[in-house]
């Protein structure tokens, strides 16, 4: 065991498995571990109860109604968590069917429990409304007879009985908006009368819990809704951050209550749901943007405050503590000592008892010896209070407090509480006269007097700080259900997830994404703590996981598309250096990628007590994309001719460049094993990948067989005649140009550029076939190459040409010639490396070579003049023999010396009265035309 910690020590201390990222979610404190110090039940009262019997009673009082309180919070849980079981017990179908019997005992055993709780929250409405006339008669009792020993009620018992008129209120409210209680009782009481027995409920009660939930059925639209310097700063916070969700509170009740409509909202259809009037389309993208940047501040402030916990729950127990105790040793016992004096019997009376109770210091031996019994001494005569009078007192001025990071009780609290209204309400007859207080010490207890409004709640800071940070009501959405007889809405109704939406297509709230996620784990909180419903936190868990991943693969795309963008504009800058679309890119994606930056290094991402790796599952997502984008790049390829092969190799640069940027922020598959499994082997038998298999595919059966070559710009076309059949490919899947360049505009700029190598065969296009094609493999695509273009030689050109000669001319070659020659759109590189029709262009000049004798010139036997004049007629038989292609053979453009296309004269052509004769016919000895040079 001692080694096995000794390695455990070492890991922890070398192994770091902290991140320097900072979390954009507040930690969230777990569930029991929040200290609790103020008890608003006053638990302890008992130990006190001697201190003065008219506070003790006030003190009883104030317990009471705070546990009633409490239990009327449990109920109004219970309520809004009630859903109708009755709606899935299956109905008797006939009163002939023969497991009736079964069915309504099984309804009866089910609906039990539900009855019983209808009872007893009957018997607690009824304990409540008896103590609450038992506090009535007391108040009126303690007013209206006017005792001044008892004339005064300490704030604790007014607050307590107003907050618990109104959980009663709203109790009753809601249990008359809810249904599905009144629907069980009924259903069981069908069932009971039945089978003629009352299991656990007599007739009585069944009428008056049937008359209890039936009462007063008309609905009301509910809103779903130690140092000084610490303690200050913590109040401040509280207050503020509990200010801003009271407005995002009110702005949701003010929705609710003001449900927008067609004409208001054009976005809004006419037959939607009231709840889709008071939610889903009432709050503009505004209000939207608005809201969410106030939950940020929320849970920045509710994360900075939970951090700091530990420091400030402290110093604020200390500031509390030496508050009460400089009043209790500062001016509590020079008001004991002049009561005393002035023979101020109530407070000589009341007082020594108070100071023991809440002083800190040993001021007497009694005091002592009662606490250590958990009782309090109260002088039993006068001379026993003047006795213990000189006692409590300090005679040095300078009283040496102690400093406890411990605040009083709740019970401390209250008597204190009590004792300074008695005093302070001089006209009601309280302990003392205006006159037994000199104006420091009123200001003193009226300070005091003020800072206990807010003590009970600064010494529960945890639970303080929920409560003013609680949105959960933003998703609770029980009342429309009921109106609209739903089990539950669809996820874009809901609140949370609408702010989602918003936040992750904003620019510059990409931080803020996760926030509203935080309006889940506060609704799940009070569904499991407050509400104790697993079914409303089952139907939370659900659409949690339901909206995360939809949230997760949203922000991988828009990550894989503002890094596609980055990659498509850097590639535009290499091939276009002035480009109107990259510069207006440019400024924005930087910014882009930074707004992002915050949310995509997000490792411990709270959300319903799990602890999520955002970074980890958008890279899964990111490598998901990039291996269906590089795959749809190879299939738009497979989809084109060899002349795309540019186009790709650009495509598969653009990827390269958007991993390489992504591998910069995640930790993805390397872009060779994407690119190698994307590619794959076509089958088993193969060593070739689909994009090996492609090329080799596109050389050997459409450029060697389709494709002519111009030695002039030294590339390959496709002419307008293509001999061989066309090759049949398969259509690419239809993908957003978005996904593979970034946006619309990057894309159509990036398509028009590719678009221009893609129009011929260049060295360019061979150069990135022998970058394509692995090295291991290149050798047998020469020989393949060299081998089909050899057979086609041998097999297709030489006895085309061969028939061609023989068949159909005497000169054969001279006219199958001029018909490749035009076929293939060659006119103009024909004339010009024509050596005849160079010979003509000099004569034409007028320039006559002659001999120095003034004849002729001749070169040997050859006579020049003759040479022109059969060169001219050459000439003009090639025109001869051109126009007659022309003329039976016209190209689609009408031109036989350019780049067009071959297609055949009508069949009516004769007909039109355009018929040329063919050569056969020129040959005849009438026919006007030089067959021979």
């Amino acid at each position: 065991m001692e080694k096995a910690t000794a390695q455990v020590d070492i890991l922890r201390r070398d192994i770091n498995l902290s991140d320097d990222q900072e979390t954009l979610t507040p930690e969230r404190v777990p569930a029991g571990t929040s200290h609790c110090t103020a008890d608003p039940a006053l638990q302890d009262a008992a130990i006190f109860s001697s201190v003065d019997p008219n506070m003790a009673h006030q003190a009883k009082l104030a317990s009471s109604l705070a546990s009633y309180v409490k239990k009327a919070e449990q109920y109004l849980y219970v309520l809004y968590a009630a859903r109708s079981l009755s709606k899935a017990i299956p109905q008797l179908q006939s009163n002939n069917q023969p497991n009736k019997e079964k069915l309504y005992e099984e309804s009866i055993r089910i609906l039990q429990p539900e009855v019983d709780r209808m009872k007893y929250f009957l018997i607690f409405q009824e304990e409540a409304i008896q103590l609450v006339s038992e506090v009535i008669a007391f108040l009126a009792e303690t007013y209206v007879k006017g005792k001044r020993e008892t004339a005064l009620i300490p704030d604790g018992v007014t607050s307590n009985l107003i907050s618990l008129f109104g959980m009663l209120f709203t109790v009753d409210n809601l249990k008359n908006v809810k249904s599905a209680w009144s629907n069980d009782l009924s259903a069981y009481k069908r069932a009971c009368s039945n089978l003629r027995r009352m299991d656990g409920i007599n007739i009585q009660e069944q009428q008056k819990l049937i008359f209890f939930l039936g009462a007063s059925r008309s609905q009301q639209t509910p809103l779903e809704a130690g140092n000084s310097t610490a303690y200050d700063l913590a109040l401040k916070a509280l207050r503020t951050v509990a200010n801003w969700t009271l407005a995002i509170l009110e702005q949701a009740a003010w929705k609710y209550a003001h449900p927008t409509d067609e004409y208001i909202n054009r976005e809004c259809p006419a037959g939607c749901t009231p709840y889709e009037k008071a939610v889903r389309y009432n709050y503009s993208r505004t209000e939207r943007l608005a809201m969410i940047e106030v939950l940020a501040m929320i849970k920045d402030v509710q994360g900075q405050l939970d951090s700091m916990a530990s420091l400030l729950v402290p110093e604020i127990n200390t500031f509390i503590h030496h508050q009460v105790q400089a009043v209790v040793h500062g001016v509590f016992q020079p008001l004991l000592q002049h009561a005393n004096k002035k023979k101020r019997r109530e407070a000589s009376r009341v007082l020594p008892g108070l100071v023991n109770m809440v002083s800190d210091l040993e001021v007497s031996l009694s005091a002592a010896a009662a606490a250590a019994h958990h009782q309090v001494h109260v002088p039993a005569t006068k001379r026993d209070a003047k006795k213990m009078t000189r006692q409590a007192i300090i005679p040095d001025a300078a009283i040496a407090l102690p400093v406890r990071k411990c605040g009083p009780t709740s019970t401390q609290l209250f008597y204190l509480q009590a004792a300074l209204t008695q005093i302070l309400h001089f006209e009601s007859g309280g302990l003392l006269k205006a006159k037994d207080l000199s104006p420091q010490q009123t200001d003193a207890l009226k300070s005091l007097m003020a800072q206990m409004l807010d003590f009970h709640d600064m010494l529960n800071f945890h639970r303080t700080l929920e409560q003013c940070t609680d949105l959960s009501s933003l998703w609770y959405k029980e009342f429309h259900l009921e109106l609209a007889k739903e089990i539950q809405f669809p996820v874009e109704f809901s609140l949370p997830w609408i702010l989602t939406t918003t936040g992750m297509t904003e620019r510059g709230l990409h931080e803020h994404t996760l926030i509203p996620l935080e309006l889940y784990n506060a609704a799940a909180q009070h569904a499991l703590f407050k509400l104790k419903s697993q079914t409303l936190y089952n139907e939370i868990e659900a659409e949690v996981n339901l909206c995360f991943d939809q949230l997760m693969f949203h922000i991988g795309e828009q990550v894989f598309v503002n890094f596609k963008a980055k990659a498509t504009s850097i590639m535009l800058a290499r091939e276009a250096k002035e480009s109107s679309v990259l510069q207006s890119h440019a400024s924005s994606l930087d910014a882009y990628e930074t707004s992002f930056h915050g949310l995509l290094n997000q490792r411990h991402v709270r959300l319903l007590g799990r602890s999520i790796d955002v970074n980890n599952l958008i890279e899964q997502g990111l490598d998901a994309l990039m291996k269906r984008s590089i795959g749809m790049a190879i299939q738009v390829f497979e989809a084109e001719d060899i002349r795309s092969i540019v186009a790709f190799e650009r495509a598969l640069e653009i990827e390269r460049l958007a991993h390489k940027f992504m591998s910069e922020h995640f930790s993805l598959t390397p872009f060779e094993d994407m690119l190698e499994e994307q590619n794959g082997s076509v089958n088993p038998a193969s060593n070739h990948g689909r994009i090996e298999h492609k090329i080799i595919f596109e050389l050997l059966s459409d450029l060697t067989a389709n494709f002519a070559f111009d030695s002039a710009t030294n590339e390959f076309f496709r002419p307008a005649l293509v001999f061989a059949d066309q090759q049949e490919r398969d259509p690419a899947t239809k993908i957003s140009n978005v996904h593979m360049f970034g946006s619309k505009a990057l894309a159509h700029a990036m398509q028009t550029l590719l678009d221009t190598t893609k129009r011929t065969f260049r060295v360019e296009h061979a150069a990135a076939v022998v970058r394509l094609v692995k090295p291991h493999n290149m050798g047998a695509l020469i020989n393949e190459l060299s081998q089909t273009v050899g057979l086609a030689l041998h097999t297709v050109v030489r006895p085309f040409v061969a028939e061609l000669v023989k068949a159909l001319f005497g000169e054969g070659l001279h006219w199958g010639g001029l018909m490749l020659v035009y076929l293939l759109g060659q006119r103009q590189a024909f004339d010009a490396f024509h050596y005849l029709q160079s010979w003509l262009n000099i004569v034409e000049t007028g320039v006559v070579a002659t001999t120095t004798s003034g004849n002729a010139a001749s070169v040997g036997p050859i006579d020049l003049d003759e040479f022109a004049s059969l060169a001219k007629k050459q000439c003009r038989l090639n025109t001869k023999i051109i126009d007659l292609f022309r003329a039976h053979y016209p190209l689609p453009d009408d031109r036989s010396n350019g780049r067009a296309g071959f297609c055949r004269p009508p069949r009516d052509r004769r007909d039109q009265g355009s018929y040329v004769p063919c050569p056969r016919e020129l040959s005849q000895p009438n026919a006007d035309t030089e067959t021979s040079v």
